[in-house]
């Protein structure tokens, strides 16, 4: 269940090719997806299904873009000062017997409980960890408010066959992982989200389209400045994929993706990480 709920990213960065009288017909349909629901029991991808992918489409034609490599955006981020620290291992020492607080620590009760040789053994390794992951808060936030910031300053229509497929494809693996686990969709939705099943449609097409606009978004911005997938990059991506989900290797692993789709969520990855150093980025501390 792991894979299919946590990897919506993944499933919707996908490109391949097709041309022909159904390119066109792609392009000219601007169904509504918002009034369409389809019930659980046709939650199903036909094997002989034609994909419909981002690089499908001309992406200017759907793709309006701000001036993205020039906006501004401030980040709240943990500061990691002495008072923090302490106060990281006060709440620490909270679990442990004696109850302890930092200025009441001395090396013999640090040796039996941490491992550590000293207080200030204890005190620059629980700095080094909230320092990692204040460093790794700052990122994150950056790459996501900078994706929303770019995202409101463009214009970005999404085909309804796009939409309508990825849809498809992440609901039809979201049922199949849910009866494997024997349960119906009714009642997963109902139990786990407190939501009808066309509730739950509804949101899952929101999230794909938000999804969908963002991807189009920054393949647009590559294909406009002529920025290319790092081949090092994309394999040091396949891999933390494979180790974090369980693949056992690449062939597991295109069972439940393509190798065209990582690889266009991997590009995007390259594109932001990109702009983040050309933007104006303001980081504030905020208040602990």
């Amino acid at each position: 269940m792991k894979r299919i709920i946590n990897s919506i990213m993944v499933t919707v960065f996908a490109v391949v090719l097709f041309t022909g009288s159904f390119f066109s017909k792609l392009e000219t349909n601007n169904t509504s997806a918002s009034d369409d629901f389809i019930p659980s029991e046709n939650w199903v991808v036909n094997e002989d299904e034609t994909p419909v992918e981002i690089d499908d489409y001309e992406l200017n034609k759907y793709v309006k873009l701000g001036e993205i490599d020039d906006v501004t955006i401030s980040v709240p981020f943990t500061e990691v000062d002495d008072a923090y620290v302490r106060q990281q291992i006060n709440d620490m020492l909270a679990e442990y017997p004696e109850e302890r607080v930092y200025e009441t620590l001395d090396d013999d009760y640090v040796k039996e409980y941490f491992e550590l040789d000293t207080v200030e053994d204890l005190y620059n390794s629980v700095k080094d960890y909230c320092t990692l992951q204040s460093d790794n808060e700052k990122t994150n936030t950056a790459f996501q408010m900078f994706i929303e910031k770019a995202l409101s300053i463009s214009e970005v229509n999404v085909p309804y066959e796009l939409l309508n497929h990825k849809r498809k494809l992440y609901l039809s693996k979201l049922k199949k992982s849910i009866e494997d686990n024997g349960l119906t969709v009714t009642d997963y939705v109902q139990n786990f989200y407190g939501q009808t099943e066309e509730e739950f449609f509804k949101s899952v097409t929101e999230m794909i389209e938000e999804s969908l606009k963002k991807q189009m978004m920054l393949a647009c911005y590559a294909k406009e400045n002529a920025i290319v997938l790092d081949a090092k990059e994309y394999e040091s991506y396949k891999q933390s994929f494979i180790s974090y989900y369980g693949y056992e290797s690449d062939e597991a692993l295109y069972k439940d993706y393509s190798e065209s789709e990582l690889k266009l969520s991997c590009l995007c990855n390259q594109v932001v990480e990109m702009l983040l150093d050309v933007i104006h980025v303001n980081y504030i501390p905020a208040k602990n």
